[in-house]
């Protein structure tokens, strides 16, 4: 219902004919269609209810049912979890199992008062979750930061460093952003 709408809005807004493409009206305008927008809203609520296997919906989304019911009936709207169950698993489960020990590396942290000690036995609680969860996976880290108008950032991976410094009034999500992309590349 919504994509005629998109359709309509965006050809007032570029001037465009309505005889224009809605792929290129998307493209022109530097907006994404609706059907990748909702997917990515999917996804994103996906990897964040699989943190947190206690929600009620965990099991609609991840263990659905009635699978045989909805294949027989295709005209007939699946479940959220059916629906998603395809870009789930292009997604892989790497990304759901990351975000599962986050999770429970940032719950960890809550639930301790923070002090010297305690920071010791969180980088232990660190290590153990990288070597249980990511063993066979590459380290990288990265950091970006800015003072004034001055930004820099830097990318550890494997044994090699790189340190770079960014134009100033560079933002710092730039500053943030770049080392990401510098030890990737």
């Amino acid at each position: 219902m919504l994509d005629p709408v998109q359709n309509i809005a965006l050809q007032l807004c570029l001037g465009a004919f309505r005889t224009s493409p809605t792929s290129s009206l998307c493209v022109e305008a530097n907006e994404p269609p609706l059907e990748l927008r909702r997917k990515k809203l999917v996804l994103k609520y996906c990897v964040r209810l699989r943190a947190s296997p206690s929600n009620p919906a965990h099991n609609c989304i991840f263990k659905p049912q009635f699978k045989a019911e909805f294949y027989k009936k295709p005209n007939q709207m699946a479940t959220l979890g059916l629906r998603s169950f395809p870009d789930l698993h292009k997604v892989g489960r790497k990304i759901l199992h990351f975000t599962l020990s986050q999770q429970s590396l940032l719950g960890y942290l809550k639930d301790q008062e923070w002090t010297l000690a305690s920071a010791d036995t969180f980088i232990s609680k660190f290590n153990e979750l990288r070597h249980e969860c990511f063993t066979g996976f590459y380290e990288l880290f990265t950091d970006g930061s800015k003072e004034g108008l001055k930004a820099s950032l830097a990318a550890v991976c494997y044994h090699s460093t790189s340190s770079i410094h960014v134009p100033d009034r560079a933002s710092i999500f730039t500053a943030e952003l770049h080392p990401i992309k510098l030890a990737l590349g």
